[in-house]
């Protein structure tokens, strides 16, 4: 079992603002990551962990969504968003981290526009 993180944080598009995303790898014996109920069984089971975890809250958990998610908040100066999610099929953030951090390192004049173009969106909703 292992934690890595992805989205914008892994490739340096991050912003003060941002949330921590995290994908647990290797949580599952061979031919398990894809059985839903046992993948909503586990995520449930973390999210009741974090919740006994000192300076964590739980905000939700999304076990319908197409990659379940634990949001939980981290107590700091400033608080830390952070999304966790369990590593399966049809997760696509540590491909699209390797990518990122490709093009970045690459074509490093994309990492202003992206951040720019990230906040555009974030303020249109």
């Amino acid at each position: 079992v292992a934690v890595r993180l992805f989205g914008s944080c892994a490739y340096g598009l991050d912003v003060a603002s941002s949330d921590l995303d995290l994908v647990v790898v290797r949580w599952a014996a061979p031919g398990t990551s894809d059985d839903r109920r046992h993948a909503t069984y586990v995520l449930h089971r973390l999210a009741q962990f974090l919740r006994a975890t000192p300076h964590v809250r739980v905000d939700r958990v999304l076990d319908r969504a197409t990659v379940p998610v634990v949001r939980a908040t981290v107590a700091g100066a400033p608080p830390v968003q952070v999304d966790l999610s369990l590593e399966c099929a049809t997760h696509t953030g540590l491909a699209a981290a390797a990518l990122g951090r490709a093009l970045v390192e690459r074509l490093p004049a994309l990492a202003p526009a992206a951040v720019a173009v990230r906040a555009l969106l974030r303020r249109a909703g």
